[in-house]
């Protein structure tokens, strides 16, 4: 794309953008045209590849002169995401993974926002949600006028109607010095990492920025994207729960709320573990989160335990 066709803005907005990029040599120009196609073009963008093993590097060094290209070895889309953060020296940090898009406006309503809110230091918003088929739905749903350009909400409020598709990485906008002070990224998490950070951010600022319009375009349901490959692994919703568990210690006033999120994720990863037979899953769960668990869910998973172990001690002593 000639840059030339571009019209960047008189007065930046004070945005960075991270890219975190792994494989995806076929969609990552488009997802950097979407961003240095604004109508009012965020001041940086850093493209940081995960070690990618196909073509993907080569697809965005026709971009050099216009990004910031930065290469480690893989570890993960959170450590991609907070090496990003680091490289960034603005105001605000936004994030567009390399498989989705940003509509032209999206700087500018992020930034009228603002305006509107200066008390703000997080924003998330709506938008484009298309499936494998190609079926375009808009989430996640307005308190007030769909029609309103934003709205300033309390998160744990918003998130009690029942609302879903809010924990998109696309839609969140947040000041550097609070994704600083809310740890970035947890990099022991390689799925679910996204709903903990906002999670993290709310229980440090609970009041965010909801823009109204629909800004960008994700595409969900890929066979071959991370959450799909482990959105039913019981080693990362345990990973999911421990986190969830440290974030309760420093949740304040709404410990309760987060603790009761941390033993639904424990219990669902129990399940799971008891399903696939991971025996070491299940008896880390058992032994350290016992309490998180109820005592239907502890005594169930401890029964269902004891016989696993037995079976696989005895199909163990049969094959020797």
């Amino acid at each position: 794309m000639n840059s030339s066709s571009r019209r960047p803005s008189s007065a930046p907005f004070d945005l960075g953008v991270v890219v975190p990029l792994y494989n995806k040599e076929s969609t990552v120009a488009r997802t950097i045209d979407s961003l240095l196609s604004q109508t009012e073009r965020p001041r940086r963008i850093v493209v940081v590849d995960d070690g990618s093993t196909d073509g993907s590097l080569g697809a965005v060094e026709p971009y050099r002169d216009e990004i910031t290209i930065v290469q480690q070895p893989n570890a993960g889309p959170s450590a991609a995401r907070n090496r990003g953060i680091q490289e960034l020296d603005t105001e605000w940090v936004g994030f567009a993974d390399a498989d989705n898009c940003w509509h032209q406006g999206r700087v500018e309503a992020v930034r009228r926002m603002v305006e509107q809110h200066p008390d703000l230091d997080w924003l998330t918003g709506r938008y484009h949600r298309i499936d494998a088929a190609g079926t375009t739905s808009i989430v996640p749903t307005l308190l007030g006028s769909t029609d309103a350009p934003g709205e300033a909400v309390d998160y744990f409020q918003w998130a009690a109607t029942g609302i879903t598709g809010v924990h998109a990485s696309e839609t969140l906008v947040s000041r550097r010095r609070l994704l600083e002070e809310a740890g970035c990224f947890d990099r022991s998490l390689r799925c679910h990492e996204i709903t903990f950070m906002y999670l993290s951010l709310a229980v440090t600022k609970p009041r965010v920025g909801v823009v109204g319009p629909p800004t960008v375009d994700i595409y969900f349901d890929r066979s071959d994207s991370l959450y799909s490959s482990l959105q039913g692994s019981s080693t990362a919703m345990l990973a999911y729960g421990k986190a969830l568990v440290r974030l309760s210690a420093k949740a304040g006033s709404r410990r309760k709320l987060i603790r009761a999120n941390a033993a639904t994720a424990l219990r669902t990863a129990l399940w799971l573990a008891l399903k696939d037979g991971s025996l070491a899953v299940t008896r880390e769960i058992i032994v350290d989160f016992g309490w998180f668990l109820g005592l239907r869910a502890f005594l169930k998973g401890h029964v269902r335990y004891i016989y696993q172990s037995l079976f696989a001690r005895a199909e163990k002593d049969y094959r020797a």
